[in-house]
């Protein structure tokens, strides 16, 4: 095992000094499908999905997982995840149709979003999706509307906001009064009373998800507890029974050997300890337990291949700069977040000297590392962005028109291409003169 890989067993340096992913070479990936490219281990998703799924369900009786598709949406990620009995949260139209192509019964679907349309509503609506999370009281009335029009109840729950803070990057802390998700947690009431009164919508859950990438199970308890004091509350005055309690996801993974995360299993532990302590002191029933799990699942799972194109090697900076960039991995570039690099073609060097990773696009905080210890670069050689597999592929754009890579999916020793690499002609496929 290479010292730098950490727990990253899906990942190896062979004894010619080259990286293999699930037993399989990515040089040679690159040489079959072209750089960049993204790569993803069916093997590793299952891995980190089996072990989420047994550390709740080991726990507690009622567990639903659903994936969360921002972080991940590629049909055979999706596919692979409801084979292995995942749900899925979605937050659009587009991610909920992806569901749906994917095989997810509809039951095991939840869709939040902070402004779902009335279209994507009457979608959801009409597939009878398991659970709609209402993001305000212009939505409860909204999906009362709609499910007016077509004649089903739908089940839906209230995003509520919790003022929980959390150890995260701010763009990724979801939870503060501040922020523009959910309902005020001290207006709750007032929109549970309101959604009560809809005739046709079903009211049953709620949701509290306080941000991702969070590092302590700390905040998880807190948000459960002031959760389940609202439950009771709803119960007692307004004589409404929340069957459903969704936390959302948020559990982080360490991308530097520095961070320290809480485990699965802790995550779990303090999670449903806390709602059966709760339950219990308010004197109701344990309510099924929702998760939104994505980077824990689909994080570690996938890397990044881009070749190094220019070396410039100055008194104040040496770059290397690479064909991926901002376009296609935009975490470092609008989060400052750290992502481990590897040379993958002599993964076995030593370090030589101090280098930035910088992409192609025209923009000065276009890179996905800065001063990282590498072996001496050249042209041609071939880096691998670790932990790339959740919010990489998703947050991608077409920037200064570079067409998107394709995404080969490894299993069984054999890369597989699960998306196609993108061509001039698709960027200006809706195009019109």
């Amino acid at each position: 095992m290479h010292p730098d890989l950490g727990s990253r067993d899906h990942l190896f340096v062979d004894a010619n000094g080259r990286l293999l992913i699930d037993g399989v070479d990515t040089i040679e990936l690159v040489r079959r499908f072209g750089s960049p490219l993204y790569v993803m281990s069916a093997e590793r998703l299952r891995k980190n999905y089996r072990g989420f799924e047994n550390a709740f369900k080991s726990m507690y009786d009622k567990v639903l997982i659903c994936f969360a598709y921002k972080a991940n949406s590629h049909l055979a990620v999706c596919k692979l995840l409801k084979d292995e009995g995942a749900g899925a949260e979605v937050a659009s139209g587009g991610e909920l149709h992806v569901a749906l192509k994917a095989g997810v019964s509809p039951g095991k679907i939840v869709f939040d979003g902070p402004n779902k349309t009335s279209e994507e509503l009457r979608t959801a609506i009409e597939a009878e999706v398991g659970l709609i999370n209402a993001d305000s009281t212009t939505e409860i009335k909204r999906i009362g509307r709609v499910a007016a029009q077509v004649g089903k109840k739908p089940t839906i729950g209230v995003r509520v906001n919790p003022d929980i803070p959390a150890a995260t990057h701010p763009h990724l802390a979801t939870g503060l009064r501040e922020h523009k998700f959910g309902v005020w947690i001290e207006e709750a009431f007032e929109a549970y009373e309101l959604a009560s009164k809809e005739k046709n919508i079903n009211v049953a859950g709620v949701l509290a998800h306080i941000g991702s990438d969070i590092s302590s199970v700390e905040p998880f308890r807190d948000s459960v507890s002031r959760i389940l004091d609202l439950i009771g509350d709803l119960r007692d005055k307004l004589g409404l029974e929340i069957s459903l309690i969704d936390l959302g996801g948020g559990l982080g993974i360490p991308y530097s050997a520095s961070e320290v995360h809480a485990s699965t299993s802790e995550y779990a532990h303090i999670i449903t300890s806390s709602i059966r302590e709760h339950a219990r002191e308010r004197g109701f029933p344990s309510p099924t337990l929702i998760l939104e799990p994505g980077r824990a699942i689909a994080g570690d799972a996938g890397i990044l291949l881009t070749t190094v194109g220019v070396v410039k090697e100055t008194a104040r900076r040496n770059w290397a700069i690479v064909d991926a960039g901002m376009n296609l991995l935009l975490r470092p570039a609008l989060y400052e977040a750290y992502h481990h690099v590897i040379v993958a073609n002599k993964a076995s060097k030593p370090s030589a000297a101090r280098y930035s990773i910088g992409g192609p696009c025209c923009e000065s905080g276009d890179y996905l590392a800065k001063d990282r210890e590498l072996p001496k670069l050249a042209e041609g050689d071939l880096l691998a962005v670790l932990d790339a597999g959740a919010y990489g592929f998703t947050m991608s754009s077409h920037y200064n028109s570079y067409p998107r890579c394709a995404v080969v999916m490894v299993e069984d020793g054999v890369g597989r291409l699960i998306r196609s690499r993108e061509t001039y002609e698709d960027l200006l496929r809706n195009e019109t003169l």
